[in-house]
């Protein structure tokens, strides 16, 4: 019985992982897409050209994170497998306690 609360436990974590890379996802690609139409000639200024560079990042970043949270999901889902051993993060230790 205990497994059974650990598991739904991990499951639970494992889904507000992904709901959060999911919303910082949008979030940065949003912000991504104003940077860009904010350019009205379509050629930006050195200025634009960074702050679109610096959006580009943090939506490379919040895509790395949401594609991470996404695998490890599958892997819970389809495979029935746990988090990777040694990473610490919130899914893993939701796994660790109690």
């Amino acid at each position: 019985m205990a497994d059974w609360h650990e598991k739904r436990k991990l499951e639970r974590a494992l889904a507000e992982e992904l709901n959060s890379a999911q919303l910082a996802l949008r979030q940065a690609c949003a912000e991504l897409r104003d940077s860009v139409a904010a350019i009205p000639s379509g050629i930006p200024a050195p200025d634009s050209s960074l702050r679109i560079q610096k959006t580009g990042r943090e939506a490379e970043a919040a895509y790395a994170r949401w594609k991470k949270a996404m695998d490890r999901w599958r892997r819970f889902v389809v495979e029935g497998a746990g988090t990777d051993a040694g990473e610490n993060d919130s899914a893993n230790a939701a796994n660790t306690t109690e």
